[in-house]
Order: structure tokens, then sequence, then C-alpha cells
């Protein structure tokens, strides 16, 4: 079965422990639920209804009505697109749906074509599942009655569960255990993201203004100066200002990051094109540092269905990394290509490469700041790219062996890919819903 990639929560791990300590998953069926799920059905006319809760690695049914399997894996689950937001999601034909459409519940026998599925979101926030009704056939529409309605039902499935929790005096007093661990490691982590937003915040404005002297200065705008030395400092302090200005945006950025502030602005993005500039804004950077940069992009790389600003960000993060970690007379390789439908970016360096402890801690945010790493701040485009990644249901893989170099590799997934027709057509137009 070719592997699928699906969109994870910001919020994932903390999500599933919230889910885990209901006590629900893998308990035999109950009245409370199965009622649910055959009004569903009634409400949809549909033959399938589940009540649908996602961990780590499936979805499980814990009420199923015209359904034999008790569970799926979480790449193929369409549930797993419904956590990621407040609304139903709604597939008229899955088919169409890129997707959906190469996915084995749709290509094989189960030929799911239409979906409905409201998120079940618990009193704390959490989106532990789906409330989700199935059909074979696929819909032209579906009224705004029938969506509330499943909405509706969605709320009245977390108060089945949370006050089946309630009633468990044990499991009760466990979960008030669990969650005031879990908000106390919260507090800790929104309290370093704070403090880099506020620390981001107040040094942008001065940096700002340093960066805009210096460029007066360096221009000799209110005439030349005495000794050339000085325009040589002055340009220096430019570029350390924007140098540094970098820093404290990415460091923003993360912050925005880890408060799951940041969303997707799609578009239909010319993946070789992308490639290319990315490519040549780095240029300069890459000749100063006497490093060859290369592109080899593959004649069937398809389109994207991204958000241009987060792609190019994470591209110049790893060939930023592959230049600054790079040795004179090295090479820095930008590979695009399609494998399985899914769009690959990798990038390839000749350079000082990581220890393993280094690999490891490379991705982790405060791992960056806490470990006193020589790679200092650079390395916070790590963390962000894999966030960035993320956020568009793909992933981030390193590869690196020290002395030798690092290959850090972006996969997108297929139903992000795009075909030369549909890129040709207006945004929007003969979109799937």
């Amino acid at each position: 079965m070719t592997s699928t990639l699906v969109p994870k929560p910001f919020n994932d791990q903390e999500r599933i422990e919230a889910l885990q300590a209901l006590g629900l998953l893998d308990t035999p069926p109950e009245a409370g639920f199965d009622r649910i799920t055959r009004l569903a059905c009634a409400v949809m006319r549909t033959p399938i209804a589940l009540v649908s809760l996602v961990d780590e690695s499936r979805q499980w049914f814990k009420s199923r009505c015209g359904l034999d399997m008790e569970s799926t894996p979480r790449e193929v689950a369409f549930c797993a697109h419904a956590i990621m937001s407040d609304e139903v999601l709604l597939v008229l034909d899955a088919t169409k749906d890129p997707r959906f459409q190469n996915n084995p519940l749709v290509t094989g026998e189960g030929r799911v074509r239409f979906y409905a599925g409201a998120p079940l979101i618990t009193r704390d926030g959490f989106r532990i599942g789906s409330l989700c009704a199935i059909d074979t056939e696929p819909r032209a529409e579906v009224t705004e009655q029938e969506l509330d309605l499943m909405k509706e039902m969605a709320v009245m499935t977390v108060e089945v569960i949370e006050g089946r929790h309630a009633v468990r005096h044990a499991t009760e007093v466990l979960s008030e255990h669990l969650t005031a661990a879990a908000q106390r490691a919260e507090a800790g982590e929104n309290a370093k993201a704070n403090l880099i937003a506020m620390l981001g915040h107040e040094l942008r404005t001065p940096l700002n203004a340093i960066i805009g002297f210096s460029e007066v200065l360096a221009a000799q705008i209110f005439g030349p100066m005495s000794k050339p030395q000085y325009t040589e400092y002055a340009e220096h302090i430019r570029e350390s200002g924007e140098h540094l200005l970098g820093v404290i945006n990415t460091m923003l950025n993360l912050a925005s990051c880890e408060r799951g502030e940041i969303n997707l602005k799609e578009e239909i993005l010319d993946s070789a094109k992308l490639v290319e500039n990315c490519a040549g804004m780095m240029s300069e950077q890459a000749r100063k540092a006497g490093v060859e940069l290369k592109t080899e992009v593959g004649a069937d790389l398809p389109s994207l269905k991204a958000d241009r600003n987060q792609v190019v960000q994470m591209l110049l993060n790893l060939i930023a990394n592959g230049v600054k970690f790079n040795r004179p007379n090295g090479t820095v390789r930008i590979v695009a290509e399609q494998a399985e439908g899914q769009a690959v970016l990798s990038v390839i360096d000749t350079g000082i490469g990581m220890a393993p402890e280094e690999l490891n801690q490379s991705r982790g945010v405060f791992d960056q700041l806490d470990s006193g790493l020589d790679r200092n701040f650079e390395g916070l485009g790590l963390p962000l790219t894999d966030r960035l990644i993320e956020l568009h249901g793909g992933k981030l893989e390193l590869e690196s062996t020290e002395g030798q170099g690092t290959t850090a590799t972006l996969t997108f997934p297929a139903w992000r890919s795009v075909t030369e027709a549909a890129a040709a057509a207006p945004l929007g137009a003969a979109q799937a819903p």
C-alpha cells in the first residue's frame, strides 16, 4: 500500500494524551454511542456512521453502524483530516478530491465516496476524533441543516464521553492529576515561547533603526567620510544587523508555531520555478562562502497547492544551513523530484555534518536554546521547518554523517500535488471540497 501523509495538529501529543486519559480506547460497545451513530445514519441518509477516535497510529471506532472493521491506520483515515478544524469536513466525491482519490478506502472494496465528519471537541479544546457519516455513492450537495445537525450530534457524543468519564471516580481523579501535570508543562513551554516573542519584539525596533542608519552611513548620503574604512565598517554593521534581524524573525515565527498561531494561505505554486528562485536568493551568500550551489529539478515535478511564503522559508532555511555549515569549495545540491505522486525537495550538502546526538537535538526548539551547541541560533531554522512541513501534512527527514555532510528532505503529501491542467485553471475552479 502506498504510504499517505496526513496533517497533524501542532498539539498532537497533548491531544493524544487527553484522549488516552478518557479511558475510552479499546472498550466494549456501549448503547449511548450506538444510539448516536444510528441517528447519524438516519439524519444524513447514509449506510454507515462512526464514532471515530484518532490516536497516534490509527482511528479506532467506539461505535460503528453499518461497518464491520474496528479500526484503520491513521495514515488513510478521513477522520485524521477532520480533527484539523472545528468545522465539519465535507467530501462530496472522494474520487475527485486530491487528498483522498488514491486512498485505499476509496480505491479498494470500501468504495468510500461521500464523507461528512464533525470533530469531537472536549471541554479542554482537544479534537479527539469525529462523528462521521459515510456513503459509497457521491453526493451533489448537503444542506446547512444537515451539517448543523452533525455538529449537534458531535456535541452530544462528547457529552456522553465526558459524562461517562465523570461517573468513573477513580478515572476522574487520575485525569485531574494528568491534567495538572500537562498544564504545568504547557505553562513552562508557553513561558519560554512568550519570553522569546517579547524579546524579539523589543529588539526588532532598535535593530531596524541600526540597519537604517548604517545604510545611510555606507551610502554616504550626507557627504563622503574622511576614511574609507568607515564605510566598510558601516556595511559590516548593516550585514550583522540584517543577520540578527533574520534570527529574531525566526524566533518570533517559532513562538507563533508553539502557540498554534500560524495558518496556511494556499495557492498553486510552480514548484520548479520556486526552487530556482530560492537558489537565486541564496546564490550571493553561497558565493561569499565559497560554496557551489546546484539545482536538479525533475521534469515530472508537480505543482503544489501550498503556502508560498512558508515553502520558500523552509527551502531557504535548509539551503542556508547547507551553506553555513559547509567548507570552502564545498557543494550544496537542491534536488526536486516526484516520488509516488509526492513532491520531494532535498538539500544535500558536503559540509561538516552532525553527530547522532546533534541530529536528535537539531529538531527541538528549546533543545537548541538550552544545549549550547556551537551551531547557535542558525539551527532554529530546522525546528521551524519541521513545524511548517507538518502544517502542510508532510514531513522533514534528516540524514547526516559527521565530517561528510547532511541531507535534509521535505516530502509533501500526494494530495498537495496539482496536475498540469489544474495548475492552469484559476485557483478554486473545479476544486474538490
